[in-house]
């Protein structure tokens, strides 16, 4: 399993004959690089550096590996880091509940 995260861009594309609600972002397709690179080194759950900072104030997590990014704009080290496990006592449902606030004060909450 793998965790990507990133900027992307989602909504509905298409014509005024067919849309389609779909996104636009590399974040697929690097989550499926991690995905695959976890079953080649023996991790159950693999992100980023990046993603791994923000996950870690509910989860303990260990770097594991650096991997040479190759862009247009150059070369990039990438941390890779495992998930090991939940914390106790973690903020590991505090994005559900602030979800659910916003959706209590949303006026348009029974429209959508």
């Amino acid at each position: 399993c793998a965790v990507g995260g990133g900027d992307g861009k989602v909504g509905n594309l298409g014509t005024d004959m067919m849309k389609k609600f779909s996104y636009v972002s590399p974040l697929l397709s690097w989550a499926y690089c991690l995905e695959r690179y976890s079953r080649k080194i023996g991790c159950s759950i693999v992100t980023d550096s990046m993603t791994g900072e923000d996950v870690k104030t509910g989860f303990f997590t260990r770097t594991v590996d650096q991997v040479l990014y190759r862009k247009y704009r150059g070369d990039k080290k990438i941390g890779i880091v495992q998930v090991v496990g939940a914390k106790e006592g973690g903020e590991t449902d505090e994005w559900m509940y602030e979800l659910e606030e916003a959706e209590k004060s949303d006026p348009h909450h029974g429209w959508n």
